[in-house]
């Protein structure tokens, strides 16, 4: 109870369960929001959150369960931290002087899920070592620096050997594969899911779920790049459907996250998006 003219020096709430608890704060003060959650995470206005969103394109989804990555197929996580190689299918991708794309933005996570990033030169068709020795996961690749083309000439690929782990389309600037890999000591909030699917026989349908290797209902990790617990499913026919979660699915750090699709005809094109946001822990 507070009588009148006495000053407030401590505010605190009670949760559901009655314990007592105080509110959040940011640089010293009450955090009041008077805006959409959303906008002003994007706004920056909310410390140690960051907006986050990624993008995924198959050309090519078949009957089996696909991956919605450009290079099409499943993907493959690595197993371990290696060093890897960047190569374009075409010659003008070469630095410093070629047509299309020169240098490449890698963003990373090594063996301990900590993030790392490197400005990779392109050199045409002849496979150029990244720096990094312990590349655990591919977050995104975008073009840093272009010749007169301003996109790639040709598909370039990040491999570990044989396998494909990072992959740009001929003709654009970024990495469209819907794989993600939540950093060390951050936590992933997931509130919306755009879908697209298209090319299709008609009366069939493509199947697209979001997967993680997290289960929230026991709280348990999975094997990592193995085992994947399905979270959201949609069933299309030749359409897109956006849908914003009333509750943002959260997955904490070192979740891998990807988005899979099949057809019941044996073709079909799959385009899709993540929205969401970053907590620092």
């Amino acid at each position: 109870m507070v009588s009148e003219g006495q000053a407030i020096s401590v505010v605190s709430f009670k949760d559901y369960d009655g314990n007592y608890i105080a509110p959040k704060s940011a640089n010293g003060q009450m955090r009041v929001i008077a805006q959409d959650y959303l906008l002003a995470l994007a706004e920056g206005d909310i410390p140690n959150h960051t907006a986050w969103s990624k993008i995924g394109y198959n050309p090519s989804v078949t009957t089996s369960q696909d991956d919605c990555i450009s290079a099409t197929g499943s993907y493959t996580f690595p197993t371990v931290g290696t060093t890897m190689q960047i190569s374009s299918g075409n010659a003008q991708d070469a630095y410093p002087s070629g047509e299309g794309a020169r240098t490449i933005n890698l963003y990373y996570l090594d063996s301990n899920y900590a993030e790392g990033s490197e400005v990779l030169q392109l050199s045409g068709t002849t496979p150029v070592n990244t720096a990094g020795t312990d590349i655990f996961r591919v977050n995104n690749m975008r073009v840093a620096s272009t010749g007169t083309l301003y996109s790639t000439a040709g598909a370039v690929s990040l491999k570990a050997g044989a396998v494909t782990h990072g992959y740009i389309r001929a003709g654009f600037n970024r990495q469209r594969q819907l794989i993600y890999t939540v950093p060390a000591n951050k936590t992933l909030f997931v509130s919306s899911w755009s879908i697209g699917a298209g090319d299709m026989t008609v009366g069939k349908t493509m199947i697209c779920t979001t997967r993680a290797t997290y289960d929230n209902k026991s709280g348990a990790m999975l094997t990592a790049g193995k085992h994947f617990m399905p979270y959201t499913e949609i069933a299309l026919s030749n359409m897109p459907f956006l849908r914003n979660f009333e509750e943002p699915t959260r997955l904490p750090e070192k979740t891998d996250l990807k988005v899979s699709c099949y057809t019941t005809s044996g073709g079909g094109v799959c385009s899709s998006r993540l929205n969401g946001w970053i907590e620092y822990n």
